[in-house]
């Protein structure tokens, strides 16, 4: 069992796992204990760090490398030079690149206003995608939504503009209720403050957020302690939340926590990386092939080659050999095109240089084994060999194509909530009909597809259907005039895109 650092009381406490199992820890009762979420959020907070910050390294390309021997180790380490063949980060990249909303719908022009300008204002053109990829990244990503902190106001009171923060989650969690996953009871944000040494700790709930702060810890030895916290321009503890909604939501790609789209790309980068080591360290050999000197059997070999590891130490600035104590001193060095010179010698020779086969065919077959065991084709890892297209195209992307529908659904869920919560937030009484609509997850852009468009049409399937597979905007085909023919004529539908400020927006006509 691995101990770790109470971040409330700053000592040692036990860990949460034992071989690798998970051990339940018993938490505290918030009916009984007030305090009991503030501590419960920062335990979860502190436990779940590790596996973010490995999706991270693995991202990044940082993580750190494998040898069997401790020689190697030391020598490789002392050099310096790292060699980054990261393909981890690509079953992130390709997901989170077929992540591209198309537009935005909502059933009332008012309402399409304000989440133009929520848009607009927040520039989420720009940092929407963002907070998609992170969320593929870690498997989770958190946005706060509030009203500006200016406190300017329209004509009945509802604020001028709406914030929407992206949060990591290594600094904020959200905590679902333990008889219905899919009710928020309370969310939690931490962070330090550099300029003073204080942590911070807000609470959300539903009706109130808390506000708690903890002084760095006194000299005195005293354990620090969490105090309530007013901020300039509260008016009280806690603060209200008018809105009866915690005001955090959930980008994940599993519930109730996500996990990085990368996970199962951990073991194979691992060998890959490892292996290019591995072939890097050889390739000076290739190139300058280590030679050997064989002694006359007069020589007594004692002179020559007593240096193995019991007799003498290795050195990391040299490479050589080092005397431990006996005489004499060995001269051998392991080096590219170095002779290992004897008294007497008979005859010289020269190492075979390895078969680079060796290194190279392990490699591709890990990277064929990433792409497998994440869903990502292969023409995201390698687009030169696997150079496919049409109906084989289509096969190949079917299990990431679905994948990527997953995420569509529940990152749409998330961007439903965001937007139904800004216009409560604007005031608006009556719920809109938000509606995310994404740019197809499957590749359709080849004959064979529109071909197969074709014979749907003429089955009777509406041509605005048809050509939103395509991947055109509701904007682009309202523009064209092609109607919404399998909705009621009642129905009016409004268009947000996620084009930015620059974008015309408008409404379609009435069926």
């Amino acid at each position: 069992m691995v101990d770790r650092l109470d971040s409330m009381t700053g000592s040692m406490m036990p860990g949460n796992t034992f071989l690798g199992m998970a051990i339940p820890r018993p938490a505290p009762e918030p009916y009984d204990d007030p305090g009991a979420d503030l501590r419960n959020g920062i335990l979860s907070l502190d436990e779940s760090q590790m596996s973010y910050v490995k999706a991270i390294q693995y991202y990044n390309g940082t993580m750190p490398e494998f040898f069997a021997s401790l020689r190697l180790r030391i020598a490789m380490g002392a050099t310096g030079v790292v060699f980054n063949f990261n393909f981890a980060k690509l079953p992130v990249e390709a997901v989170a690149e077929r992540l591209e909303i198309a537009s935005i719908f909502a059933n009332d022009p008012v309402a399409v206003d304000i989440i133009r300008t929520a848009w607009t204002d927040n520039q989420l053109d720009l940092h929407g995608p963002d907070v998609m990829k992170k969320a593929c990244k870690l498997g989770d990503g958190y946005l706060l939504v509030w009203p500006n902190t200016d406190g300017q106001t329209d004509s009945e009171g509802n604020p001028l503009s709406v914030d929407i923060f992206y949060q990591s989650p290594r600094v904020m969690r959200v905590f679902y209720d333990d008889e219905n996953e899919n009710r928020k009871r309370y969310a939690i944000k931490r962070w330090q403050d550099s300029a003073t040494g204080f942590t911070f700790a807000n609470l959300y709930y539903p009706d109130r957020i808390e506000k708690w702060m903890l002084a760095p810890q006194p000299q005195s030895g005293e354990k620090p302690k969490w105090e309530k916290r007013l901020d300039a321009g509260d008016d009280g503890w806690p603060l209200v939340n008018p809105f009866n909604e915690v005001p955090v939501f959930h980008f994940r790609n599993e519930y109730p926590y996500g996990m990085p789209e990368h996970l199962n790309a951990y073991g194979p980068q691992d060998a890959i990386h490892k292996l290019v080591v591995s072939h890097m360290a050889s390739v000076d050999y290739n190139a300058f092939p280590q030679r050997y000197a064989i002694l006359n059997e007069a020589y007594d070999t004692s002179e020559a080659a007593m240096g193995d590891e019991g007799e003498y130490a290795f050195s990391i600035d040299t490479g050589a050999t080092l005397d431990q104590g006996m005489d004499p001193k060995s001269q051998l060095t392991a080096d590219p095109a170095s002779v290992w010179f004897m008294k007497g010698i008979q005859s010289y020779g020269q190492f075979p240089v390895g078969d680079p086969s060796a290194f190279l065919n392990p490699f591709i077959q890990y990277v064929h084994a990433l792409a497998v065991i994440t869903q990502t084709p292969m023409h995201f890892l390698d687009p030169i060999v696997s150079n496919v297209s049409g109906e084989s195209l289509r096969v190949i992307e079917a299990p990431f194509a679905k994948k990527v529908r997953n995420r569509q659904m529940s990152f749409g869920a998330t961007w439903r909530d965001i937007f139904r919560f800004v216009l409560k937030i604007k005031g608006q009484k009556t719920p809109a009909d938000v509606q995310v609509h994404w740019v197809p997850a499957a590749t359709v852009n080849d004959l064979a597809t529109l071909q197969g468009q074709a014979i749907k049409e003429q089955l009777g399937v509406p041509p605005r259907q048809l050509l939103s597979e395509q991947g055109y905007t509701p904007e682009q085909l309202d523009t064209w005039g092609v109607t919404i023919e399998y909705r009621s004529p009642t129905y009016q539908a409004t268009l947000v895109t996620a084009q930015g400020a620059d974008s015309s927006l408008g409404t379609s006509e009435e069926v």
